[in-house]
């Protein structure tokens, strides 16, 4: 039972740096990086890679809040986490279909 706690542990541990890595590659693209509050973040991965869906509220170029957007990026090796597009007023369980359906490598 220690083992399978200390697994347990280790995952989500390597979930966390994950999700760090996410949100400091949304914040690279945003015109206000400090003003940025997240949301959801889902990491699916699959053989069509690791694709990445954020839900983010942050400031514009005239200085007012977005709303609530979602943000789709892909991991690959050499250059980690990047955009996929613009920020999509869509919902996040629609983002999460789009990122899942990559993951499994369709679509392509």
């Amino acid at each position: 039972m220690k083992y399978v706690a200390s697994f347990a542990a280790l995952a989500l541990l390597g979930g966390c740096s994950d999700n760090g890595a996410v949100t400091e590659a949304v914040k690279a693209g945003l015109k206000d990086p400090d003003s940025a509050e997240f949301g959801a973040i889902d990491i699916r991965e699959g053989p069509g890679g690791k694709w990445a869906c954020v839900t983010v509220n942050a400031r514009n170029s005239f200085g007012g809040y977005t709303g609530d957007q979602q943000v789709k990026l892909k991991h690959t090796a050499g250059e980690g986490w990047q955009w996929v597009g613009e920020p999509a007023e869509i919902s996040h369980a629609s983002c999460v279909d789009y990122t899942d359906f990559k993951a499994k490598g369709r679509g392509e």
